[in-house]
């Protein structure tokens, strides 16, 4: 089995880029105990820990480790596409659409580890693990900012690549807010 500095992140990042990304990444023999290990526990209000492991010029890679039946907040990854590597669990997933005034869900699904999942740039999508879960995420580009949906309080954040897909209790992460239109 590898161990973590044996992976080539760059080049599995390259390898996202191809259309064969699904089938090089179900073959990558991903060292599951030592990479989840080293993610930290999500902290209260937030569906997932996730810990950043490479940032370069081919975009970027999070470790992302699911807390039992939370979903995420809906969100977007900016002009970033998504290759998810999903190593442990069962995850539901929905999309969306919004005009300004409602967040509608368009469609759902069922995923069930291993598999490899992507997410175009500018969907809206949020997330659960069924029990609890664990993945790899490839982000081309890097993420920079995404938008992040707050229902409860009908507005769209703008937050910085140090927040994850959920609504920040720290005001400082938040770039920008906007107002849904009545």
């Amino acid at each position: 089995m590898p161990e973590i500095s044996d992976i080539s992140w760059p080049a599995l990042l390259e390898a996202c880029e191809s259309s064969r990304a699904t089938k090089i990444l179900r073959k990558t023999a991903f060292p599951l105990a030592e990479l989840e290990q080293r993610v930290p526990r999500a902290n209260p209000g937030e569906a997932y820990g996730r810990l950043p492991i490479y940032k370069g010029p081919e975009g970027e890679v999070l470790l992302v480790r699911w807390e039992e039946n939370q979903f995420c907040a809906p969100h977007d990854h900016g002009g970033a596409r998504a290759i998810i590597c999903l190593l442990r669990g069962a995850f539901w997933e929905r999309h969306y659409s919004f005009d300004g005034r409602q967040l509608t869900a368009e469609a759902d699904r069922e995923v069930e580890s291993p598999s490899v999942m992507s997410v175009r740039a500018n969907t809206i999508h949020d997330m659960q693990a069924t029990g609890g879960g664990f993945g790899v995420h490839f982000y081309l580009p890097a993420v920079s900012s995404m938008r992040v949906f707050d229902t409860a309080n009908r507005r769209t954040l703008t937050v910085g690549e140090s927040c994850g897909a959920w609504i920040p209790g720290d005001a400082k992460l938040i770039e920008r807010h906007d107002a849904w239109l009545p």
